[in-house]
């Protein structure tokens, strides 16, 4: 919807103001400036849409290969008010996912070692390496979709005061 209204400005906004004082050129740069702006929100929508939808299969795809049986709990985080906090919240996803993978091998380690000694150990941190090789899958997406939230909200604030709200009245 917003890139249709974008093109709907890039045609009605030189004419309207080429009707109002006679200058095209005007219209042309309000009009090229309206586009450009709702294709690159439109454009950051729909790469957040494609990520979450690729991070919910990895996820689904790690659970399913995943020799324990615990979920994953990963920190919710505020949806990012610009870039700035894309940026942040970016990097906390990184630290907390590489964190929480080392210490699920070690925690098979540490386990298995304990009950059935150091054969059982090797066993338990090779039965990990297929979660492990998903995590780029499933953390990468959580970065983008940080990311593309924080510029998308940078570009459009009132998304944000959008989002606030819906979710303050439900």
């Amino acid at each position: 919807i917003q890139l249709f209204s974008g093109v709907v400005d890039l045609v009605y906004l030189p004419v309207q103001q080429y009707r109002e004082d006679g200058r095209i050129v005007k219209g042309l740069q309000r009009g090229a400036n309206s586009f450009t702006h709702s294709t690159a929100v439109s454009l950051l929508q729909l790469t957040t849409k494609l990520f979450s939808s690729i991070q919910c299969v990895a996820e689904v795809t790690c659970d399913l290969v995943s020799p324990s049986q615990h979920r994953r709990s990963s920190p919710s985080f505020q949806h990012p008010a610009d870039l700035r906090e894309g940026l942040v919240n970016a990097y906390q996803v990184v630290t907390t996912d590489i964190s929480s993978r080392a210490s699920s091998i070690q925690h098979a380690a540490v386990y298995n070692h304990s009950t059935k000694g150091i054969t059982s150990a090797v066993g338990g941190v090779l039965r990990e390496i297929p979660p492990t090789l998903l995590l780029p899958f499933i953390t990468l997406p959580k970065v983008i979709t940080q990311l593309s939230n924080g510029a998308q909200n940078h570009l459009k604030p009132s998304t944000l005061k959008e989002r606030e709200e819906k979710y303050r009245s439900s």
